[in-house]
């Protein structure tokens, strides 16, 4: 089975870590979306995943944009996420309905607490703390083995 990853990692290489965790236990491909997508070809693939972290409760715009733009009628497609909020809301959602659209199937998501120095929650709740890397890439192999 071929497996390509899209994330995106802008803030502190949260997202790329547990990406490239994900990707060493399918031995997958990891790709960047500032990859142009008319250079890349979909077709070898049979499952797709994509990440960002969650900005504003959902996924980073460029991401939903990179998504919107693929080809995947019929793919089987997995997301996952890193965030700062302790629990997880309905942040997938928005991504979630732009896979529906493009009629994939959707087999799992994820997602893990990451580094936030930025949100409220830093001053309500010490979220200042850096991603627990050993646990974070132990619970996405886990993920990633089901």
């Amino acid at each position: 089975m071929r497996i390509v990853i899209f994330y995106s990692s802008t803030y502190n290489g949260n997202t790329l870590k547990i990406a490239e965790s994900i990707a060493v236990t399918l031995s997958a491909d990891l790709i960047t979306i500032e990859t142009k997508i008319s250079d890349f070809d979909l077709s070898q693939y049979d499952l797709i995943g994509t990440s960002s972290a969650i900005h504003f409760g959902q996924h980073a715009i460029r991401l939903q944009r990179f998504v919107s733009a693929l080809p995947l009628q019929g793919k089987n497609i997995f997301i996952f996420s890193t965030r700062c909020r302790p629990f997880l809301g309905n942040y997938h959602r928005t991504l979630k309905n732009i896979i529906k659209q493009k009629k994939t199937h959707l087999i799992d998501e994820f997602s893990c607490v990451g580094f936030d120095r930025t949100s409220p929650w830093v001053l309500i709740v010490s979220f200042h703390m850096p991603i627990s890397t050993a646990i974070c890439t132990n619970n996405s192999r886990q993920f990633s083995g089901n």
